[in-house]
């Protein structure tokens, strides 16, 4: 059998570099602090590789040399390659710092002043998706009442309502359902500005923000009331958005008013903007990458068309809360793109790294 004169190098970091540690001590003999030599037939070279990539993780970065006279040559890579260079050849170190340490670095105090106030929109912004009505259309149902198509509020208009719930000491969503809207949405008088940017990320209402003193009065109630649902009630769906709730609770108090450094009208130009972009490019990424694909379950569609939109039942509101859909079909099924909590956080991450470009942003220089 064949043997190769091996030199692995590991990068890896946390819990990763200690578990892969005893798999490698075990083959080949540790020859520094990352670095371990000998000589390994196929089969156990094999078998090596494979044990490593079944247990890999997002912290796993290892690199395996084949040494030779003529020259070394790689023979794998597994796990995360940003710790090495191109080549492998050399071990790279990168300190992540994050968009807060960033923005004060390098002196942008007022878009640092306005990163909490777009983290709060951005979590909030599709809090309205989780309601019956809502989750049966994801899934490809319409709901009927008398020979008519109903549907819920505007969703950005129901996460108001659920904005101002947490904001107020409650829960983030209501036992059972919304209370029917009969005197427009909350107006979340502390919070104006995550008000107007929440409520009109999909739609800007009619009377334009250049034509008002500040986003709280620029014509969010008329927009509500054209928009406001024919039917009856918005039964929440899922429950236990704890880690989005707990968040929000946080930065209630640091989200107050406007941001210090900024005009209302340009904290809600630039803090609307930073926001659409982040939940514009998480959506496309939900629903363009075949991976993130999850197929409806035909049993739960069955029973979804079954239940009434009026008073579903007590089973068919226990159904998963999805964002958005997946253009990728599984085995000819229609999909459903990212769970609803988990797309809130990512836009929330997301958002922050446009607040970063935004600030950092110039113009081309045109001679």
């Amino acid at each position: 059998m064949r043997g190769y004169r091996l030199l692995v190098v590991s990068e890896s970091s946390l819990n990763a570099f200690d578990s892969e540690r005893p798999i490698l001590s075990r083959y080949l003999e540790q020859i520094g602090s990352r670095s371990w030599s000998g000589v390994l037939h196929q089969k156990y070279l094999n078998l090596l590789m494979a044990t490593l990539k079944k247990q890999a993780s997002k912290n796993t970065s290892i690199i395996i040399w084949q040494l030779k006279r003529g020259g070394n040559e790689m023979i794998c890579r597994i796990g995360n390659m940003s710790r090495f260079s191109e080549d492998g050849r050399y071990c790279i170190h990168i300190k992540k710092i994050s968009v807060k340490e960033s923005l004060r670095k390098t002196g942008k105090t007022p878009w640092l002043n306005l990163l909490d106030y777009v983290t709060v929109a951005c979590l909030s912004h599709d809090i309205g998706k989780n309601t019956f009505i809502f989750q049966k259309e994801l899934r490809g149902i319409e709901s009927h009442r008398d020979g008519k198509r109903i549907r819920d509020s505007r969703h950005e208009l129901l996460s108001l309502v659920s904005l101002n719930r947490v904001f107020s000491g409650n829960s983030l969503y209501p036992d059972e359902h919304y209370d029917e809207i009969k005197d427009g949405f909350p107006k979340l008088v502390d919070h104006p500005l995550i008000r107007a940017i929440v409520g009109s990320h999909h739609r800007l209402p009619s009377s334009t923000i250049e034509t008002r003193a500040s986003p709280s009065e620029f014509g969010l109630e008329q927009h509500a009331h054209k928009t406001v649902q024919t039917s009856s009630k918005s039964f929440v769906v899922e429950r236990g958005f704890k880690r989005v709730e707990n968040l929000l609770v946080a930065m209630r108090d640091t989200t107050k008013g406007y941001p210090q450094g900024w005009t209302p009208s340009m904290a809600f130009l630039y803090g609307r903007t930073a926001m659409m972009l982040a939940d514009h490019a998480v959506s496309a990424e939900d629903s363009t990458i075949k991976e993130n694909a999850t197929p409806v379950c035909l049993k739960e569609k069955e029973m979804l068309e079954k239940a009434s939109s009026v008073k579903p039942s007590a089973e068919a509101l226990r159904i998963k809360s999805y964002a958005n859909t997946n253009n990728h079909k599984v085995n000819g099924i229609r999909s459903l793109g990212c769970r609803l909590e988990r797309h809130l956080i990512r836009v929330a991450n997301r958002g922050k790294y446009m607040v970063n470009m935004l600030a950092n942003f110039q113009w081309p220089a045109y001679e």
